[in-house]
């Protein structure tokens, strides 16, 4: 009896201890460290526990927790790297974003060879390949918005803060994002624009009138040079693929078999269809090809999301990373079409420590026409192969205009780079050290109307002569509008 009342005693304590814990539910997003494009269906477990769920279609989350205990999240997904969140019970409920970092090998899928789900699912996806591609169609025409972001690296935050030159300008670090990526980032240059874009097959025919631009950010032609090779368009359905003037071997190439592996790792049902997580990675190291994963519809064998990357494997000069994600949907019952595309690329300079970037391209695409007479209309009159116009009267609208016009949301980085920049260019100091770094750039400085320079010409020796003095004063393009 005695021991019978012990056992008692002790459930009836630990029920109550039970009632009495504290428990937080955590909300977040997994998304990839590259793109920035939610990762659906990875796992989230609690360590503790080993229980946990997937994120759902778009990447979300939301889990349970004791917060009388010490506790982390396991966050994995194929051809990623296994993320671990420590779980700060201090606050109640909170909402996180991970971010997962494709990893350079594929050690975690296996291919079985004697049932090769991955090899007939290419097969079926191959016999669709020129119903889905739209450079197939006989024309189709579109409204693009394109976003270009450039952000700077493994910037030295103390530097900047103790340095007399720079002290004035330490607010901009206030922009650094230090949760999104493995090393802290400032974003710094944004370009957006409006245009409608036509395509024609026989006679080819490209035409896009580019109808709005709007640029943020410290502008140079160092910049541009680097989103410049980012402002392509990407074919998957091609047999190869061009990224940053350099062709790979598609996944969807005619013989692709031939350099990829593939497979397939889970099943989903999304909106009552039957979704194949389709996964893909080259045979052997050193081939010009990708690694990924796309969704792909059973029965239609539509794609619906696809996710590539090419890692340092891939030995493009000054780039470590590469990633292209694209979002596909049905304009018809019949016809799908790419309605988001995305490419980032991470540039080093010199080394992994030193200044880099990182860039973004995002483009969103609406109002699409497919086999339409409103484009071949278009095309009636246009003699050349490729015709760009730009309405230059509306490249200084207002943010509230373009908060109309962008299909696409600005992240809350993005945001800041519009009032920083701002907020810059209206410091005298600031202005001054522009005019001061051009001058030692260029070797010109202009006063009012008038331009002396270039300073490299003031002093100079020879052996007959010795040490000669030189200046040079002119006028600039403001001195006289008529001449």
């Amino acid at each position: 009896m005695k021991n019978q009342l012990l056992l008692f005693i002790i459930s009836i304590l630990l029920t109550f201890n039970n009632g009495f814990a504290q428990y937080s539910r955590l909300n977040g997003i997994v998304v990839d460290a590259l793109t920035r494009e939610p990762i659906s269906f990875a796992s989230v477990v609690l360590k503790s526990s080993s229980s946990g769920k997937n994120t759902d279609s778009i990447g979300s989350f939301s889990i349970v927790f004791n917060r009388d205990k010490t506790d982390s999240l396991l966050i994995s997904y194929v051809g990623y790297q296994t993320a671990t969140i420590i779980i700060d019970s201090s606050k109640s409920d909170k909402s996180i974003e991970v971010f997962l970092i494709r990893n350079d090998k594929n050690d975690d899928v296996v291919v079985k060879l004697k049932v090769n789900k991955g090899m007939f699912l290419w097969r079926k996806i191959m016999n669709k390949k020129q119903m889905y591609d739209r450079y197939k169609q006989q024309n189709f025409g579109y409204q693009a918005y394109n976003k270009l972001e450039l952000d700077i690296k493994n910037i030295n935050q103390q530097f900047i803060n103790k340095t007399f030159l720079f002290k004035p300008y330490s607010f901009v670090l206030k922009n650094i994002d230090s949760t999104s990526e493995e090393r802290p980032f400032l974003p710094a240059y944004l370009v957006e624009s409006l245009s409608d874009y036509a395509f024609q097959k026989k006679p080819k025919r490209y035409f896009e009138n580019i109808k709005a631009i709007k640029t943020k950010g410290f502008d140079s032609q160092s910049f541009n040079k680097f989103l410049g090779v980012m402002n392509q368009n990407v074919d998957i359905y091609s047999n190869y693929i061009n990224v940053i003037s350099r062709d790979f071997i598609s996944p969807f190439n005619d013989n692709a078999d031939l350099f990829y592996n593939f497979s397939v790792s889970d099943t989903q049902t999304i909106n009552n269809k039957r979704i194949f997580h389709f996964v893909f990675f080259p045979k052997r190291a050193g081939l010009d090809a990708f690694q990924g994963d796309a969704w792909v519809e059973a029965g239609t064998f539509e794609i619906h999301k696809i996710s590539m990357f090419l890692g340092k494997e891939a030995n493009i000069n000054y780039i470590s990373k590469v990633g292209i994600y694209q979002e596909f949907s049905k304009i018809n019952d019949s016809t799908i079409f790419l309605t988001k595309d995305k490419l980032s690329a991470d540039f080093n300079t010199i080394n992994k420590k030193s200044i880099g970037f990182i860039g973004r391209k995002t483009t969103i695409y609406k109002n699409i026409l497919i086999n339409n007479d409103s484009i071949t209309a278009i095309f009636n009159n246009q003699k050349v192969e490729t015709v760009v116009k730009t309405d230059s009267t509306k490249n200084n609208l207002s943010d509230s205009a373009w908060q109309s016009l962008r299909s696409d949301s600005l992240s809350t980085n993005e945001k800041e780079i519009y009032s920083t920049i701002d907020q810059l260019t209206e410091m005298p100091k600031f202005q001054r050290l522009q005019d001061n770094i051009r001058f030692l750039a260029t070797g010109y400085k202009k006063i009012g109307n008038y331009e002396i320079g270039p300073w490299f010409n003031w002093i100079s020796a020879n052996n007959y002569e010795g040490n000669r003095f030189r200046f040079d004063f002119g006028t600039n393009s403001r001195f006289n509008k008529n001449i």
